[in-house]
């Protein structure tokens, strides 16, 4: 809006005004020189400015922002589905003591029983990160004809296979890193849980005991790292990411643990049969 056009009464003592200027310059003018010429000049008059360049540099600078957080968001919801992906291994083992012990029977070695689950908990792995990978490249054909409606802009409706391949790669090696504690817990599955009743489990051992579960641990650990601080700006962000992040995983697994104690402590035996068995 013009200023003659303002009302009269708008600007009045105490009213704060932003004007703006727009300068078209010559063909072939050096905008970045002229610039330079310029800006002790307007930082002294208290002025702003801004070019074409900058106002690029900015919306490059959001947008790369924008992309690192949906990055580590991204990788959380990995983080999520790799835990689903061991608890699920970890429900399927124990449904599975029997035949390993029954394979332990028949002669197939302990590296051999934990070698064919692990086979299922690639193939696993291998489909959901597939599947991941076609829901994208689906998503990245219908958003572009959307965001036409109401953007100035032509998008290119380019698959990028390499990402692709980059992701599924990422998403399959994350969960079987998930997968291999549990894998590595049914080592101990001994012939003699044959002959046991039908719900048999494997012992749990802490994996201060166990040198390939504090190893597979520490690699999860590093894994994580690593990714995070390839995907922030500096490796100072990525590493205060991955501790806050293990700090949250230390705290939930501190709450569920206190719960659990409380609740064979302190659950008061007169409650119904029901409750009991649903807390």
């Amino acid at each position: 809006m013009a200023l003659q056009d303002l009302p009269l009464d708008l600007l009045r003592p105490g009213s704060v005004a932003h004007y703006r200027a727009y300068v078209k310059l010559f063909e072939g003018t050096d905008v970045a020189q002229k610039i330079a010429a310029l800006t002790p000049q307007i930082r002294r008059l208290g002025l702003e400015f801004e070019t074409v360049d900058k106002r690029k540099k900015d919306l490059g600078a959001s947008v790369e922002n924008l992309y690192r957080f949906l990055n580590l968001v991204g990788f959380i919801s990995l983080l999520l589905g790799a835990v689903g992906i061991a608890s699920a291994i970890q429900m399927h083992l124990q449904q599975k003591v029997r035949t390993g012990a029954i394979l332990r029977c028949l002669g197939t070695s302990t590296s051999g029983v934990v070698f064919i689950y692990f086979i299922q908990a690639s193939a696993i792995s291998l489909a959901g990160a597939l599947f991941g990978g076609l829901v994208g490249i689906g998503l990245q054909r219908i958003f572009p004809s959307i965001l036409r409606t109401f953007l100035p802009l032509t998008i290119p409706n380019v698959i990028a296979w390499w990402p692709i391949l980059t992701g599924v790669l990422i998403g399959c090696g994350i969960c079987l890193l998930f997968a291999v504690p549990p894998l590595l817990r049914f080592r101990r599955v001994s012939p003699l849980l044959m002959l046991r009743s039908a719900d048999a489990r494997v012992e749990r051992q802490s994996f201060a005991l166990d040198p390939l579960l504090f190893a597979a641990y520490a690699l999860i650990a590093a894994s994580i790292t690593a990714f995070a601080i390839y995907r922030s700006e500096t490796w100072l962000q990525g590493l205060v990411f991955a501790v806050a992040l293990g700090v949250a995983v230390a705290i939930f697994a501190g709450v569920a643990r206190l719960l659990i104690v409380s609740l064979r402590r302190w659950f008061p035996l007169s409650w119904s049969f029901t409750l009991r068995q649903g807390l």
